[in-house]
C-alpha cells in the first residue's frame, strides 16, 4: 500500500452512504477512496449532498492519493507541489490544461483509454525541417523535441509541437543514412568510419573523459551548428572502436557497439570503455548469429539479434546464457493469430481498430526438418524482465520473465508466446517496446500489442495470457509501410517515418510520388483477406523449409520521407 502524504486536520467524520451505516474517521475514508477506480471516484459527488461537500472540501488530497495509488506519481510526492512533482515525469504536451490533481488523474486516464481505442486519437504529420528525407528518429517528449537524421545527410532537432528548427548539423558533416541514438540528453551518431560522435545538451555538466583518445576532435569542436538554439548541444566525445562495427544501441548510461565477433560497452558520460564481450558467435553451439540485424541491452544482459538466432549474454560473466534459433516451426506453448471476423468498433475519433485474437495451445513438435526464418529485431522491457523478438514473417515472439529459462526454472517453450500479426507473407519492418506496449510495422499494417502484467511463475499459463492487438486504421498501404526505416514509442504517441500519402498537405514538389496511392477501401479489404494467408516457403535439398515473404517496400531511398505520429493526447489537439 503506498505511503500517504499528511492529511488535513479536521474533527469531522462522514457517513459513507451506500457503503456502511456508521461514521468513519476521515483518514480511513481517504484510504478507501484512493483504492477506487477513477471512474467510480468521479461519480461520488452525485451520491448525496454530504459526499459532494466532502469531495469538494478535500479534492486535492483525495486525487493526490488516487494519483499515488494508480502510479501516476511516486508515493513520496507532495500534494502541495503539483507542477514540481510532474515536470520530471510528463511532457508539457500531455500536461496542457492540467492545474490540479483531479485534472492530472483525468488526463492520465484519457491517455490510457486512447491507447486502447476508447478515446479519440489522431495522426499528425511532422515535416521536421530541413530533413524532408528522414532516416532515423529519436523523440524526447520531456524536452519537447524530435531528432532526425536524413537519407541525404545532416541531423536536425525540431520542436515537437511547431516543427521549428532548434539545432542542426549540416549534410556535409553528418553522413547520409547515419544511425542515431539518444537518451538522457546525449546524441550519438556514426561517421563513415567506425567512430561514434557524442553530443550532449548544454545543460548537462561535463564529465572528464578517462582517456584523451575519446575527446572530441578538431572537426567536431569547430563545426558551427545552425538553428534558433545553436548552443543547444555541445561536443562531448568521439569514440573510436578498434575494428569495424555494424550495430549499436544506447540505453543510458551505456552504449553497446557490436562488431562481428565481439561487443564493446562504453559508459557515455565518462566516454570510457567498461567491458568487452568476446566470442558472440561461438561455433560450439552449431548456431551462429549470422549477420547482426539489431542489438539491445539492459542492466543485466546484452541482446543480439542475428539472421540465424537471437542470443542473450550475461553482462556480469560475459557468457551466452540463452539462444533462440530462427529455425523453429513453433516457438511457444501459446500461439495467437488475428481472427477474420468483424472488427471491434473503437470510440468516435479513434484511429485504432482492435482485433479479436484466436489463441491455440501448441505442442513443441517433433518435426525432423527445420523451418528457417530470420530474426530482424529484438527489444527488452525497460525493467529488463521481458523480451520480444520479431521474425521477418510478421511473427512476434514474446518471452515474459525470460530469466526463468536461464535459471532452469521453466522451459523456454512453456514461457514463450508466439503471435502471428496478420499475413506471414508480409515482411516485418520495425519493432518498438515501451510502457508494456509493443509496436510493430509490417508490410500490411502498423500494430500495437498491449501486454498483460506478467506474474512470475514456474508453470506455463493454463489459459492464454490476454494480449490485445490493435492496428492504426489508415496505415495499410504496403508501399508506404515498407518505406518506414524507424519507429519510436513514447508516453503519448507512436512516431514513424514513411513517404507522404496522397492528400497530405505537402509543401514540396513530390506530388508524383502520390500518383499510385491506393483506394483506402480496397486496402482495407485486402488487409482482411490477407489474414487468412498461409506461410509460403521454399523446400531446400535436405528437406528443410525456408520462409518466403513479399517485399512491398520501395526501399529507403525516397525524394520525401516525413515523420508521422499517432497522438493519444485528446486535450492537446481538441
Amino acid at each position: 500500500m503506498p505511503n500517504r502524504t499528511s492529511l488535513p486536520q479536521t474533527n469531522k467524520s462522514y457517513l459513507i452512504t451506500g457503503i456502511c451505516q456508521c461514521e468513519l474517521p476521515v483518514e480511513l475514508i481517504f484510504e478507501v477512496l484512493s483504492h477506487l477506480p477513477l471512474k467510480n471516484l468521479a461519480v461520488f459527488p452525485v451520491v448525496c449532498r454530504e459526499w459532494l461537500e466532502f469531495i469538494k472540501e478535500n479534492e486535492s488530497t483525495i486525487y493526490h492519493n488516487a494519483a499515488q495509488f494508480h502510479n501516476f506519481v511516486p508515493a513520496s510526492s507532495s500534494s502541495q507541489r503539483l507542477h514540481e512533482a510532474l515536470k520530471e515525469l510528463y511532457s508539457q504536451r500531455s500536461l496542457q490544461g492540467v492545474n490540479s490533481w483531479k485534472e492530472l488523474c483525468q488526463r492520465r486516464l484519457q491517455i490510457q483509454q486512447s491507447w486502447l481505442g476508447n478515446a479519440p486519437s489522431r495522426i499528425v504529420r511532422h515535416h521536421t525541417s530541413p530533413n524532408r528525407r528522414v532516416h532515423r528518429i529519436k523523440v524526447d517528449e520531456l524536452a519537447g523535441f524530435i531528432i532526425t537524421t536524413s537519407q541525404s545527410g545532416g541531423l536536425a532537432v525540431t520542436d515537437i509541437n511547431t516543427d521549428q528548427l532548434l539545432w542542426s548539423l549540416p549534410e556535409t558533416y553528418v553522413r547520409a543514412y547515419a544511425h542515431c541514438e539518444y537518451s538522457n540528453g546525449y546524441i550519438i551518431f556514426d561517421r563513415f568510419t567506425s567512430e561514434k560522435e557524442i553530443w550532449r545538451l548544454s545543460s548537462i555538466d561535463s564529465v572528464s573523459a578517462d582517456s584523451s583518445s575519446s575527446l572530441p576532435d578538431t572537426i567536431q569542436t569547430q563545426i558551427p551548428p545552425d538553428g534558433s538554439h545553436p548552443g543547444l548541444f555541445k561536443p562531448h566525445a568521439l569514440l573510436q572502436t578498434p575494428e569495424p562495427t555494424r550495430a549499436y544501441r544506447f540505453v543510458y548510461p551505456t552504449l553497446l557497439v557490436a562488431a562481428f565477433e565481439r561487443v564493446y560497452l562504453y559508459d557515455v558520460p565518462s566516454a570510457r570503455l567498461v567491458q568487452i564481450i568476446e566470442n558472440i558467435q561461438p561455433l560450439t553451439t552449431n548456431i551462429s548469429l549470422g549477420t547482426l540485424n539489431y542489438v539491445d541491452l539492459s542492466a543485466r544482459h546484452v541482446f543480439l539479434c542475428g539472421g540465424h538466432a537471437l542470443r542473450v549474454f550475461d553482462r556480469g560473466t560475459g557468457r551466452a546464457v540463452l539462444t533462440l534459433p530462427s529455425n523453429k516451426f513453433v516457438y511457444g506453448r501459446w500461439g495467437y493469430r488475428l481472427e477474420t471476423g468483424p472488427r471491434n468498433e473503437s470510440a468516435m475519433g479513434s484511429v485504432l481498430v482492435e482485433h479479436e485474437m484466436e489463441a491455440i495451445m501448441c505442442g513443441p513438435g517433433t518435426e525432423l526438418n527445420q523451418y528457417f526464418d530470420e530474426f530482424v529485431a529484438v527489444h527488452v522491457s525497460p525493467c529488463g524482465s521481458h523480451l520480444v523478438g520479431l521474425l521477418s514473417s510478421s511473427r512476434l515472439i514474446i518471452m515474459p520473465h525470460f530469466e526463468r529459462a536461464i535459471h532452469n526454472q521453466m522451459d523456454i517453450f512453456d514461457l514463450t508466446l508466439d503471435v502471428q500479426l496478420g499475413s506471414p507473407h508480409a515482411q516485418s519492418v520495425y519493432l518498438a517496446y515501451e510502457n508494456n506496449r509493443v509496436a510493430v510495422v509490417t508490410g500490411t499494417a502498423l500494430f500495437i500489442v498491449h501486454l498483460p502484467p506478467f506474474a512470475p511463475s514456474s508453470n506455463f499459463p493454463a489459459t492464454p495470457p490476454p494480449i490485445r492487438v490493435f492496428r492504426v486504421f489508415s496505415f495499410l498501404n504496403p508501399e508506404r509501410l515498407g518505406s518506414a526505416s524507424c519507429l519510436q514509442m513514447s508516453d503519448t504517441g507512436i512516431y514513424l517515418n514513411c513517404k507522404p500519402s496522397f492528400g497530405d498537405d505537402a509543401d514540396d514538389d513530390d506530388d508524383d510520388e502520390d500518383d499510385d496511392e491506393l483506394d483506402p477501401e480496397m486496402l482495407e479489404d485486402a488487409f482482411w483477406d490477407s489474414i487468412a494467408d498461409q506461410a509460403t516457403y521454399a523446400v531446400l535439398p535436405n528437406g528443410d523449409y525456408m520462409v518466403i515473404t513479399d517485399d512491398h517496400g520501395v526501399g529507403h531511398t525516397m525524394r520525401s520521407s516525413d515523420v508521422y505520429s499517432v497522438d493519444f493526447v485528446e486535450r492537446y489537439y481538441s
